[in-house]
């Protein structure tokens, strides 16, 4: 599988998603990695998280994903727009904003309400 994105929080914490709806979690710096499938096999694009148990991805089809425990469960947050996702930044655990191809820009300002821009 090809990673597309990772992101780590300090030097222990750390996520990686990419093709084939791949989230791979570590809490040791990356020396293991736990596997989770999700998307139904979408490409999953951009992992970001706020903290240690908030996170978000994005990916093709209009995927975009929360967690709440530190990426043990993932759920679907059902955009207004269904594109493929590109790319993300979180200022807090509920404030950033969501890219994606054709122009879409999503701001994210409230617990689980998504705005286009």
């Amino acid at each position: 599988e090809t990673i597309r994105s990772f992101f780590f929080l300090d030097g222990n914490h750390g996520w990686a998603v990419g093709d084939g709806g791949v989230i791979l979690t570590t809490v040791d710096g990356g020396r293991s990695w736990r596997e989770l499938r999700m998307g139904g096999g979408a490409s999953l694009r951009k992992v970001w998280f706020s903290d240690p148990m908030t996170g978000w991805v994005c990916g093709e089809r209009g995927l975009l994903l929360k967690t709440w425990d530190g990426g043990q469960t993932w759920v679907s947050d059902k955009p207004p727009v269904q594109t493929d996702y590109l790319g993300m930044y979180f200022f807090s655990v509920d404030d950033g904003w969501v890219v994606g191809d054709r122009g879409v820009i999503l701001s994210r300002r409230l617990p689980g309400a998504a705005r286009t821009e």
